[in-house]
């Protein structure tokens, strides 16, 4: 999410969040949403991941992960979680881990592409540069000099890049390593989601609100939330995401709507 770009430390957490049955989100990073209703939520001060149950207000604690931060599904039914400069891979049902790759710097965001390359987002603490790299066994650099890039979303045509702290989203093709500047001038542009009219749903962190980025660069607002972060569509193909403030929201009929505190 926008506004930790690295967290040296991590706060312990609340009694109430430790494996409750209700876990309460004191900072959620990341969602993945499941069959039923079900979400799994990273929280990041908390150290922990958790599969929650929105429409029962329940939950449960799948793992402690260090600074447990962004996912990303695999294939076999496991999910990838970054945890400061190493990716873990998680069975969400036993809870065990396993290092998946490890990067030289902090990382913001990750995207597991189809031909099995990891990219990943490095940020330089204190200065917010990012090198967007490329990882299978060995880290490999792709573009340096970009400024604190969150969402990555994988495309049939390259990478679609939140360059948060300035204010862009880009595309970027890794076989050409060109960029176009898609939109300029948003307000901590997060993360992003294909639209079906075309374009891209963007979360903007500081704008107070979800967007529609459409082909020809104009802008539009879908619908006014407080701080949202990470963005995905569930099993309806509604826009589910985080907040910085500890909820979980959905987009419904151009509102945002809180369904879990």
């Amino acid at each position: 999410m926008t506004t930790a770009a690295a967290v040296p430390a991590a706060a312990a957490p609340s009694p109430a969040s430790l494996g409750a049955a209700r876990p309460v989100l004191n900072q959620p990073f990341d969602l993945l949403p499941l069959p039923k209703g079900h979400l799994i939520v990273t929280d990041l001060p908390s150290n922990a991941v958790y599969d929650l149950d929105p429409a029962h207000r329940s939950g449960r604690l799948v793992a402690r992960i260090d600074q447990a931060r962004e996912l990303q599904r695999l294939r076999d039914g496991g999910i990838l979680v970054s945890s400061g400069n190493r990716v873990l891979a998680l069975n969400p049902r036993t809870g065990r881990t396993t290092v998946f790759a490890t990067a030289k710097n902090y990382l913001l965001g990750i995207a597991l592409a189809p031909d099995g390359w990891l990219y990943a987002s490095e940020n330089i603490y204190g200065s917010e540069q990012t090198t967007l790299v490329r990882i299978r066994g060995a880290t490999r650099q792709v573009l340096a000099g970009l400024h604190g890039v969150h969402g990555i979303l994988v495309t049939s045509d390259g990478l679609i890049l939140s360059e948060s702290y300035a204010g862009r989203v880009l595309h970027f093709d890794p076989a050409t390593r060109a960029i176009d500047v898609l939109a300029t001038g948003l307000g901590n542009p997060s993360f992003t989601l294909p639209a079906a009219g075309g374009g891209y749903f963007v979360s903007e962190f500081t704008g107070n609100r979800i967007s529609h980025l459409w082909p020809d660069g104009h802008v539009t607002k879908v619908a006014d939330i407080f701080k949202p972060g990470p963005i995905e569509f569930d099993a309806q193909h509604r826009i589910v995401g985080v907040t910085n403030t500890g909820t979980i929201f959905r987009i419904a009929d151009g509102r945002a709507r809180t369904i879990y505190s």
